[in-house]
């Protein structure tokens, strides 16, 4: 059932080492693995809903939301180079993955710098 599949897939995100963070549809976050956190230098609770967009770089920004709107209408997988700001304003560079995924969880993300 879905509830089981949910379990396993947090169990499977937990032991890799690369950030995983699932969306809906919207693109507002509804799940984050700790290497995520971690790498994002996001709190789960930050990362939520629109949150994991807040330290992405300025002129990133608008480049990331029309790609990731164009994958959610083509349904298709996208590479993007982007750059982060950690809490100390530390500039860093990151590569985002897109796949869709299943029904019940719309799409997976897996960060990786």
């Amino acid at each position: 059932d879905a509830d089981e599949l949910l379990l396993i897939f947090d169990a499977l995100a937990e032991c890799i080492h690369q950030g995983v963070f699932v969306t809906d549809i919207a693109g507002a976050c509804v799940y984050t693995n700790t290497a995520y956190q971690q790498i994002r230098d996001l709190t789960e609770s930050e990362a939520l809903d629109s949150g994991w967009m807040i330290n992405i770089y300025a002129d990133d920004l608008d480049v990331l939301k029309e790609t990731w709107s164009n994958t959610v209408n083509l349904q298709t997988i996208f590479s993007l180079h982007y750059r982060i700001y950690d809490k100390n304003g530390t500039l860093k560079n990151a590569k985002q993955l897109l796949f869709h995924f299943c029904e019940i969880i719309k799409f997976l993300v897996i960060l990786g710098f």
